[in-house]
């Protein structure tokens, strides 16, 4: 899970940069985000997830009960999915059961 300190670990070897990737960025942007491509958009094209071949992402933030962001629930590719924004409300539909099993375990 990114935040963790193996994923930022494995994160900033991989990419050579520590600063933020799609599945950071994407939650404190809104609670839901979409790049199909994210060489072509000017809010997205600086990620270091490029350089591991990731420029599609879906994601939808993950927030403990205090608003609190925790994770995300995300779709990465390193091509325009189609596929997955047809299947976005799998997605869409799991964001608010997860958040509320948070819920109960709190």
């Amino acid at each position: 899970m990114w935040g963790s300190p193996s994923f930022d670990y494995w994160f900033e070897r991989e990419t050579g940069d520590s600063s933020d990737g799609c599945c950071q960025r994407g939650p404190r942007k809104s609670r839901r985000a979409f790049v199909a491509d994210a060489r072509k958009d000017p809010e997205w094209n600086d990620t270091p997830d490029i350089k591991l071949g990731m420029t599609f992402f879906l994601g939808y933030s993950l927030r403990w009960p205090d608003v609190e962001i925790i994770g995300t629930i995300c779709i990465l590719d390193g091509k325009d999915n189609p596929e997955a924004v047809r299947s976005k409300s799998l997605a869409s539909e799991s964001h608010p059961v997860v958040e509320g099993e948070l819920c109960v375990i709190t």
